[in-house]
């Protein structure tokens, strides 16, 4: 019985502190979302900013990245480039990653102001 509480949390331990370094991975860099309704957005990330644009209606979103753990951050709109969206300015966006493969990873988008629900998302990343 000893070695079997030994056995599994061991095994919890690896889960738990591979997922924590599989996050990291994905701090920085180029990304698409994988679902055909985003097909058109494009993400570029670096340790303190965020540029989101979608290439098909011209919007382009600046927010400033703020990370909270290795699987968890916040993004706060600094500016939108149309003007019907600029209520969006100053909100802040909390995501969580819950699962990450070789190169993509999961996410949940919580519900704020401009955004009414919680999004689960799949994001890729191309670089």
């Amino acid at each position: 019985m000893r070695k079997l509480v030994i056995i599994l949390f061991y095994s919890f331990s690896l889960t738990t502190f591979g997922q924590e370094a599989q996050c990291s991975n994905f701090k920085t860099g180029s990304f698409k979302y994988a679902s055909p309704l985003y097909a058109d957005w494009s993400i570029s990330r670096t340790d303190s900013t965020q540029i989101e644009t979608n290439s098909k209606t011209g919007l382009v979103i600046h927010s400033r990245v703020q990370w909270l753990s290795d699987c968890s951050f916040t993004l706060t709109c600094l500016k939108v480039s149309q003007k019907d969206l600029q209520h969006a300015v100053g909100k802040i966006f909390q995501i969580n990653i819950t699962a990450t493969s070789e190169r993509t990873y999961t996410c949940i988008s919580k519900r704020n102001e401009v955004q009414k629900e919680d999004m689960e998302l799949q994001v890729l990343k191309v670089d």
